[in-house]
């Protein structure tokens, strides 16, 4: 094998491995973002069943506001 055919293996060889890490990193950031957007898609969902789950506050301004149209006089 030439001296010229070395180099040019080299070169194919580490293109090969340059482009298998960026495909795979690729591939990892992407299943990172379909893990993060379950997560989020999840976390939406459970707020939907239960939307004052996570502010208190709203289920006094709710109350307030549902109660609002009686004038109670003691």
């Amino acid at each position: 094998m030439s001296y010229n055919q070395k180099v040019w293996l080299g070169v194919v060889l580490f293109c090969t491995l340059f482009w298998l890490a960026v495909i795979q990193s690729v591939h990892t950031l992407g299943e990172r973002l379909s893990q993060q957007s379950a997560q989020q898609s999840g976390q939406m969902a459970k707020a939907a069943i239960n939307p004052h789950a996570k502010n208190p506050h709203t289920i006094a301004t709710d109350s307030m506001r549902n109660n609002a149209h009686f004038n109670v006089k003691a």
